[in-house]
């Protein structure tokens, strides 16, 4: 797991969307990525990186999980530029 920074505007998304540092961290190390324009990528959460994860961290209730199904973080290599939620999960 790399160590990744946050933009200050990530800073603030993170905490208004209610999602911790560590979530967004796992998302970006899990989840699946697409391009996302300018060199950064977003990444979210498939159905077979939900299952990685609950093998990974059993401690994690299936109701975040599926909150966190539904996030996507967009990041370059090494800062995360913002975070949100999307109506539906973006990756099957």
């Amino acid at each position: 797991m790399t160590i990744i920074a946050f933009s200050h505007h990530a800073q603030g998304r993170i905490a208004q969307r209610g999602l911790s540092p560590h979530e967004v961290q796992l998302i970006r190390d899990y989840g699946e990525s697409r391009q996302a324009g300018e060199g950064a990528r977003k990444f979210a959460l498939s159905r077979h990186s939900v299952r990685e994860l609950r093998e990974d961290f059993s401690d994690l209730s299936r109701r975040r999980l599926d909150l966190l199904r539904r996030a996507y973080v967009v990041a370059t290599d090494d800062v995360v530029v913002t975070a949100a939620f999307a109506n539906r999960p973006l990756f099957n």
